[in-house]
């Protein structure tokens, strides 16, 4: 939450002319909610959700495209069982440059700062099992970052 999976997806996506997708916004417009009035019905009924629609999306896409995964999505064991690690690409970003980002926004589970910080500390090892990692580092651009993540995408052939 907060490592700019969205918009650096988008823009390697535009750059190797491939579909992008933010498995959040899929979400939203599937099922008529917002992501905050999903989680008001109770964490795991959005991961139920988020999982049902994360497969319908996996069983429809028959070219390579980039998904954005929310921040939840990757350390579920159903997901992990359904999607190889070697494609997955953790976006590493330093703890206090993510709370910059997410302070004062809608997140459900980004408004209380330390309750973030555990949280982040908690799915941290789990990220770490993605296949790959891409590691922003305070100071760099977003384009920057995103030249870098399309360099890493076409080095793992997953374009």
């Amino acid at each position: 939450m907060g490592s700019g999976k969205t918009s650096l997806g988008r823009a390697a996506a535009a750059s190797l002319g491939t579909s992008f997708l933010d498995l959040d916004d899929e979400i939203e417009k599937r099922t008529g909610e917002s992501i905050r009035e999903l989680f008001a019905k109770g964490e795991t009924h959005f991961r139920v959700r988020e999982r049902e629609i994360l497969t319908r999306v996996l069983d429809a896409t028959s070219r390579p495209a980039i998904i954005a995964l929310g921040g939840g999505t990757w350390i579920q064991p159903e997901v992990q069982a359904r999607v190889p690690a070697s494609s997955v690409i953790f976006v590493d970003v330093p703890f206090e440059l993510l709370a910059s980002r997410v302070r004062n926004s809608a997140r459900p589970l980004a408004a209380d700062e330390q309750r973030f910080r555990e949280l982040y500390q908690t799915r941290l090892p789990l990220y770490r099992t993605a296949g790959t990692t891409l590691k922003i580092t305070q100071g760099e651009t977003p384009a920057e970052s995103a030249k870098r993540l399309v360099h890493l995408i076409q080095q793992l052939k997953l374009e």
